[in-house]
């Protein structure tokens, strides 16, 4: 009975496809979403029906069409594994040239060649085959359920382990929100609203001058011009996106998390968690603050459960777009990844002024994925032509895949696009203002030309940590500002100056931590001096 089923029902080249879609879902189900791994699935049983139906009319056999289109299911959903091996291999020869060349235009259209050669003569060997034995149906069927049940065991052990530390960090957290949601005496205040604008991986003006030979003063200069206080020798207090956010969000130090964390320091829930479930949120929709946030590419900084959700219309969610670049479908859809970062960045510049129309007061986060790589902005805010596969790796990931002078170049680029489109977007919303402002311009760390996010010893930590931090205060009473005030102690003045709530200045210190290992710190505060 089984065998009749396993030899008659071609299940094989949709089993592998859906086995590739839950296996990606997997390895990153902290950052995925329903939608996405539905999208996801709907496009990989597309691909493959189209194939095997195209296949059925060149073999006119649905087996061999089926086994066909199990040969091309396993080199298309597996492209860049394959060319993960070859770099792998390239950085053992410690051959960077060709380790940056399997990530060029050039090296994966290589790859997709070699793969359609061997397509092509799977495709020609298996027409030109008198005799198709029955029994490899069968083995096809039992090695796709095999994967399948493997890959969901597995899948659900992994999660189900990750739902038992998520469920004990959620309990923590939410303790600590009780203890430290604070009530604010608004009583015959105004309400501002407050922007928050990260612009991810923006530098220090010194960093700007010393290692990128770029003098943005002028920018400064514009700041200050529309009362701005920027404070010229702010350092982040984290290396990273997630902990920076994690820290400023919640307006405390991560010392207490990283723990109760404990020894798995590689756990990064802890930081998306608290970042989609901070201080600051609670605190203001206490007093009846609108939250308003924009769609950035990165999962964990959207708030797309927020009173009011800003995304461009067709972009994907970014598990969609990161499952959709890992197949041998990224040769082609790796142009409209570059369009779609560029789309996503740019709407939200020249969004961001509308928000003043919104009644009440308003809270509107916007982490801008700008001068952080990849680098596709010209300096007038055109779009590059894409030379390699997209990535947003930053520091000596990008060094794997372009050279120095690509990153510092690229950067200079973006900084130059970015602080002029920002300049127009404060203008707009100045102008247009029906509230008392507060805006907040700061980057989350540094840029990442001398930095190594796995080694300490090999990183430029001022580099790394020196960072924009320009503060708009509607009344201009800057006087508990001073110019190393770092992220920790944005909201602290804040809620001090204009909310009667004190909340002391915390002492700014800074730490390092090891890109895979994000709550393992390190103190940095003495190579600072």
């Amino acid at each position: 009975m089984i065998n009749k089923i396993l030899s008659r029902w071609l299940l094989f080249p949709i089993l592998y496809g859906i086995n590739s879609v839950l296996y990606f879902f997997f390895s990153y189900h902290r950052e995925a979403s329903t939608g996405g791994l539905l999208s996801s699935a709907l496009f990989t049983i597309s691909i493959i029906v189209i194939v095997c139906g195209l296949s059925f009319l060149t073999l006119r056999d649905l087996p061999k069409a089926a086994t066909f289109t199990f040969v091309f299911a396993i080199l298309f959903f597996n492209f860049q594994n394959f060319i993960f091996h070859l770099r792998k291999i390239s950085a053992n020869l410690t051959n960077n040239s060709l380790l940056r060349f399997w990530h060029s235009n050039l090296g994966q259209n290589i790859v997709f060649c070699i793969i359609f050669l061997l397509l092509m003569i799977v495709l020609v060997m298996i027409k030109n085959s008198n005799f198709f034995n029955p029994r490899l149906v069968i083995f096809l069927n039992i090695i796709s359920i095999s994967f399948l049940l493997f890959t969901g065991f597995n899948g659900v052990l992994l999660v189900s382990q990750h739902r038992t530390e998520k469920k004990r960090f959620e309990i923590y957290w939410e303790n600590q929100l009780s203890n430290n949601t604070f009530e604010l005496n608004i009583n015959n205040l105004e309400r501002p609203d407050i922007y928050y604008i990260i612009l991810d991986g923006f530098t220090r003006s010194d960093i700007l001058q010393d290692l990128y030979e770029l003098d943005n003063s002028k920018f400064v200069r514009a700041l200050e011009d529309r009362g701005f206080y920027v404070a010229s020798q702010s350092y982040s207090n984290y290396t990273q996106t997630r902990s920076s956010l994690a820290s400023s969000l919640n307006l405390m130090y991560l010392n207490g998390v990283a723990d109760f964390v404990g020894e798995n320091k590689s756990n990064y829930y802890p930081a998306y968690h608290m970042i989609d479930n901070s201080i600051l949120e609670r605190t203001l929709r206490s007093i009846d603050y609108e939250l308003v946030s924009f769609f950035s590419g990165i999962s964990y900084s959207e708030h797309n459960d927020w009173d009011i959700y800003y995304k461009p219309k067709y972009i994907p969610d970014s598990f969609s777009q990161t499952f959709l670049s890992t197949t041998a479908f990224s040769v082609f859809i790796n142009p409209q990844l570059y369009q779609w970062h560029y789309d996503t960045i740019t709407y939200t510049t020249e969004t961001l002024p509308t928000t003043t129309v919104l009644e009440g007061p308003q809270f509107i986060f916007a982490h801008i994925m700008c001068p952080h790589p990849p680098f596709i902005f010209e300096r007038n805010g055109t779009l590059k032509q894409a030379d390699r596969l997209f990535t947003k790796q930053d520091a000596n990931y990008f060094l794997s895949s372009g050279t120095p002078e690509e990153y510092k170049n690229g950067y200079k680029d973006q900084v130059i696009f970015i602080q002029n489109s920002i300049i127009e977007s404060i203008d707009r919303i100045m102008d247009n203002a029906k509230e008392p402002l507060i805006i907040i311009i700061q980057g989350d760390h540094g840029s990442g030309l001398q930095v190594d996010l796995g080694n300490l010893s090999n990183t430029n930590i001022k580099e790394r940590l020196a960072i924009l931090n320009a503060i708009y205060y509607y009344d201009q009473n800057y006087n508990d500002l001073y110019p190393e005030i770092s992220p920790v102690n944005t909201f602290r003045s804040i809620f001090t100056n204009y909310f009667n709530t004190f909340k002391p200045i915390l002492k700014d210190t800074h730490y390092f931590s090891e890109y895979w290992t994000l709550f393992n710190f390190t103190q940095v505060d003495a190579l600072l001096d």
